[in-house]
């Protein structure tokens, strides 16, 4: 019984990685930008592929200063100790 359940799992296994080890070859598809594949077409990484995080800081960070921002509060009541290294 456990060999059959030995065999089960190693025959899942390798349906599950053949297309990972398969997929390691390949080359990365490379899509146009423009409007028709994305609604940012700006800023653009170095690769040429749309930098999302820097796109929403624009939209998002327009209008707001040290005065408007409650992070700035936050960040002088509790400071950086609180923080994890990983941020």
């Amino acid at each position: 019984m456990q060999l059959n359940q030995f065999r089960l799992s190693i025959f899942i296994s390798c349906l599950i990685l053949s297309p990972c080890f398969l997929a390691l070859g390949q080359k990365p598809v490379l899509v146009t930008i423009s409007k028709q594949t994305t609604r940012i077409v700006k800023p653009l990484k170095e690769d040429g592929y749309p930098d999302y995080i820097a796109a929403l800081n624009q939209q998002f960070g327009r209008g707001v200063t040290a005065e408007n921002n409650i992070a700035v509060t936050v960040w002088e009541a509790v400071g950086p100790e609180d923080l994890s290294a990983g941020i």
